[in-house]
């Protein structure tokens, strides 16, 4: 279930609602495992015109044999009334639980939430928001929640789970989306394959969408260039070349975890045009402890090495692309920026915080509100 306080003034919290799956609306939720995303969207207000609303939007929930769970709500966040649902009783292809946090993006920047995106247990990455029927529909991504409809945009080869939250950065023409596989309820297997996905949104009509991805009817593995060996670092210079230019008109790409067990149990994080996201290997031994934790720092558009963590060579190679950072399932890369410009990056892990002061980057950030504390 899913509760709400008021706490405007934090001595006298005030109860507002709660949701579950005997409230009319919400009968698809599962086991509450979504974070909520937090936000405005417009609604129409029935007179021709739109009001705002402050939402949470959440996913469906956790059901281990995907009997629930399958949908995403909008919600009003002062009431707990249902804004907007998307669930399988209205689009037969949502049959796998959404257990994880949805990104919600305001890609207009008008403040207002335009898109989401959002994994499943199926190893299937969901976009919803205005999708244009065909060149000729000049509707807007206006944050306009009654227009929104749901498109699979990528399927997993493996159909490894999506538990976390994907990160997004905005390009010139597309969206990349950053998600990781790995399952969270058993940590500990060694079976399975799991990789790092960059995927690309191009923001197109259905009709372009549907003839680019074909009878498949979404984007797949085949449609992204798999840059596991890096061979854009390690390769000859053809290699690397070729590798470029598949990059430029493939939809992206992946690299696989290549380490016994390896799974990607946190949300990615970009920054700087770096992607930092944190794995977990499990340990079989019943005599030792239960795995090793790693972070993994790679470009965000070509996936090569950016930081010097293996220094037994000279320059950037494969090696260099993670770097074991303790025991235990690590948490998600939190980056620090002060005052003076300086960068770092922390990770929990094994009962500690690893740290990692980062070379000089251009942090490219204006100073626009704070906070102080006392």
């Amino acid at each position: 279930s899913y509760c709400a306080l008021d706490v405007t003034n934090p001595d006298a919290p005030q109860y507002l609602w709660r949701i579950d799956n005997t409230v009319t609306g919400f009968e698809e939720l599962g086991q509450s495992w979504s974070e909520p995303a937090i936000g405005k969207v417009k609604v129409d207000d029935g007179m021709g015109g739109t009001e705002d609303k402050t939402v949470a939007v959440i996913g469906g929930g956790y059901s281990p044999d995907n009997s629930a769970g399958r949908a995403l709500y909008v919600i009003d966040i002062l009431t707990g009334a249902l804004v907007k649902s998307f669930t399988v009783s209205d689009h037969a292809n949502m049959t796998y639980s959404i257990p994880s946090a949805p990104l919600a993006v305001d890609t207009t920047f008008d403040g207002y939430i335009n898109r989401v995106y959002v994994g499943d247990l199926g190893g299937q990455m969901w976009r919803f928001g205005f999708q244009r029927a065909d060149d000729d529909d000049f509707g807007v991504e206006s944050g306009n929640v009654d227009y929104w409809t749901p498109r699979l945009l990528f399927t997993t080869n493996t159909g490894s789970p999506i538990f976390y939250s994907p990160d997004l950065v905005l390009e010139r023409g597309y969206a990349y989306i950053y998600l990781g596989t790995g399952d969270r309820t058993s940590p500990c297997t060694t079976t399975g394959t799991n990789r790092m996905f960059a995927v690309k949104d191009r923001n197109e009509n259905d009709a372009a969408f549907a003839s680019r991805v074909g009878a498949e009817g979404k984007l797949i593995e085949d449609d992204l260039v798999d840059l596991t060996d890096n061979l854009i670092q390690d390769g000859t210079e053809q290699q690397a070349a070729d590798t470029y230019a598949l990059l430029d008109t493939k939809d992206g790409w992946y690299i696989t975890m290549e380490r016994t067990g390896e799974k990607i149990l946190a949300a990615p994080v970009v920054i700087f045009g770096w992607v930092f996201f944190s794995t977990f290997v499990p340990n079989i031994d019943p005599c030792s402890y239960g795995g090793d934790a790693y972070l993994y720092a790679v470009n965000y558009l070509s996936g090569v090495s950016v930081l010097n963590f293996d220094e037994t060579n000279e320059g950037l190679h494969k090696t260099d692309r993670s770097l074991n950072i303790g025991h235990g399932i690590p948490t998600e890369a939190v980056v620090t920026i002060n005052a003076e410009g300086e960068v770092v990056v922390y990770v929990g892990a094994g009962g500690g915080i690893f740290r990692l002061e980062l070379p000089d980057v251009n942090t490219n950030f204006n100073i626009e509100s704070w906070r102080e504390l006392f």
